[in-house]
């Protein structure tokens, strides 16, 4: 671990050590700030730019509305869709940082509960035998996983937060289209308080009472299933990949 300089991934979960100071609300690495920023500001003015197509979509509803009921009421519609997303324009950003300070609250209060200070005494090798071998891997698997899945979910949290203006913007096209926010925001806080749900695991089954009672097989299994844990709270964004259909004429 020395080597690929790996991060214990109890200080991931728990938001401590080199975590808590190299990392922005223990979500991604500070250096990915700046570029989170620019992305942010390049989509915003994308958005606020296509702000204008919306305008003019009400606009000609307008003119239709006075001989239309049903384009009086979709002109309706679409202002209170346009009001929405000129509000979230200016909200997101508190949003993500109560949301980010929300998440690293949760994983400092479930910290002060966690009995063992390093995850890695818990797997202990007393001499070599093929078992000591088996845990040593496992450990590292589990070192190279959680580094692997935090990076991903840092760069992944640096890109929503970037491209929320776009997401926010499809608010005001209305119809199905405004769906897209729904799904975004999903994948936001799921990959964010995924860190939440980690603390919360390593706080129940490593407290005072539990951590003496568990023989080191154990406490490697329960690691282990942090990991299917963390794909049903963080499975990433679903991707829908529709092939089109076309008559064919055998004869």
């Amino acid at each position: 671990t020395g080597f690929l300089q790996l991060k214990p991934y109890e200080d991931f979960f728990l938001i401590r050590n080199q975590i808590a100071t190299e990392y922005t609300y223990g979500l991604f690495p500070s250096s990915f700030l700046p570029p989170a920023l620019l992305l942010y500001t390049v989509s915003l003015t994308l958005a606020m730019s296509l702000i204008g197509f919306s305008v003019l979509k009400i606009l000609w509803k307008q003119q239709l509305s006075t001989v239309n009921v049903g384009e009086k009421i979709a002109m309706q519609e679409s202002l209170k869709n346009l009001i929405i997303t000129l509000f979230l324009f200016f909200a997101f950003v508190p949003i993500f940082i109560f949301l980010a300070g929300l998440n690293a609250l949760i994983c400092e209060l479930f910290a002060s509960t966690v009995v063992n200070s390093d995850f890695t005494g818990i797997i202990t090798i007393s001499y070599v035998n093929f078992g000591s071998i088996m845990m040593g891997l496992g450990e590292l698997l589990l070192e190279i996983y959680f580094n692997f899945f935090y990076v991903c979910r840092g760069a992944t949290i640096v890109v929503l937060f970037g491209v929320s203006p776009l997401a926010i913007y499809t608010i005001s096209l209305g119809g199905k289209i405004s769906g897209i926010f729904s799904a975004y925001m999903k994948e936001l806080i799921s990959q964010i308080f995924t860190q939440s749900v980690h603390a919360a695991m390593a706080a129940f089954f490593f407290n005072a009472t539990s951590y003496s009672a568990m023989s080191p097989f154990e406490r490697t299994v329960i690691l282990f299933s942090f990991i299917p844990v963390t794909k049903f709270v963080a499975p990433g964004p679903a991707v829908a990949i529709h092939t089109p259909t076309f008559p064919v004429d055998l004869e």
